[in-house]
């Protein structure tokens, strides 16, 4: 279990993402953040931890956050960068990025801003090759590439009809490859996992998924709200399986084979789950060891 008592904060310590074994923490008092919220980086293997400051805008007026994204590739660089999109907090406003590295541990201010048409979803950004990406509900949506600095539109699988506007729409990482998945309610057993093209270009169905094929094994899946937790690779290269919640229970399950397995128990109270289904990805979070400093 990792412990996050590694600073003394008034307000508490939340993990707000994970990133190859490095957590991004900031005070735990909202969901939100405000004036008063701080940023951590912490490497739960080594115990290190690193102070974010705040980005001072180029232009005061965008004082309001609205994501920070955790960026770390250890096969390209012990080093990390902390992407920040803020705002004037007026509707309609242009975004500005500013990134922060912990090689100079400053922060890059950025002078120019982008319009953010497509309503993108930046709580849920997926790092992955260099870039941030982030869902939206319509046609197209948008990614940051750290090494061009720029902000770069990408089509979307789907558009979102406003009927199905509740509908959980999700972006995941596995294997270096970056992964849709859009279900409506967390009984939904049956759906479609999508992957993108390395150039970007569209979208192609991996999988169609079927859960009910486990229901003898774990008869959770028909009577109870199930939740995807995560992907991970397989034993083999190249395959996708799935880490489940189901009843009280910690899930794989290998997609090819159609295989499911118990990894553990893990009792949830019903306030965990309604923050799971609401926004997972501000409630799970992977973890590994890493020796960079944090």
């Amino acid at each position: 279990m990792i412990s996050l008592d590694f600073v003394s904060d008034p307000l508490g310590i939340k993990i707000s993402q994970s990133c190859s074994g490095l957590l991004l923490c900031s005070s735990s008092s909202s969901m939100m953040d405000s004036s008063n919220t701080c940023y951590y980086v912490y490497n739960p293997t080594t115990k290190r931890y690193t102070t974010i400051p705040r980005p001072r805008s180029s232009r005061e007026q965008y004082n309001v956050i609205l994501s920070m994204n955790l960026a770390f590739d250890p096969s390209v660089s012990l080093h990390y960068k902390v992407l920040c999109v803020c705002a004037d907090g007026s509707p309609n406003s242009p975004y500005q990025t500013d990134v922060y590295s912990s090689d100079t541990r400053k922060w890059d201010l950025s002078t120019a801003s982008f319009v953010d048409s497509c309503g993108a979803l930046f709580e849920n950004g997926i790092f992955l090759n260099g870039k941030i990406h982030w869902p939206s509900c319509s046609k197209t949506s948008i990614y940051y590439d750290l090494n061009r600095a720029k902000v770069l539109e990408m089509p979307m699988p789907m558009p979102m009809p406003v009927s199905r506007s509740r509908e959980l729409r999700r972006f995941e990482e596995s294997g270096g490859r970056l992964l849709f998945v859009s279900f409506s309610e967390p009984r939904n057993t049956q759906f479609d996992v999508f992957e993108m093209q390395r150039n970007y270009s569209t979208w192609f169905l991996k999988y169609r998924v079927d859960l009910r094929v486990g229901a003898a094994a774990f008869p959770g899946l028909l009577s109870s709200p199930y939740f995807l937790l995560c992907f991970v690779g397989g034993e083999v290269e190249g395959e996708l399986c799935m880490i489940l919640y189901i009843a009280g229970q910690v899930v794989y399950y290998n997609i090819a084979h159609r295989s499911f397995r118990k990894v553990c128990d893990l009792h949830l109270r019903d306030c965990d789950f309604d923050l799971i289904v609401l926004r997972p990805w501000m409630t799970i979070h992977r973890c590994m060891e890493t020796l960079s400093y944090g």
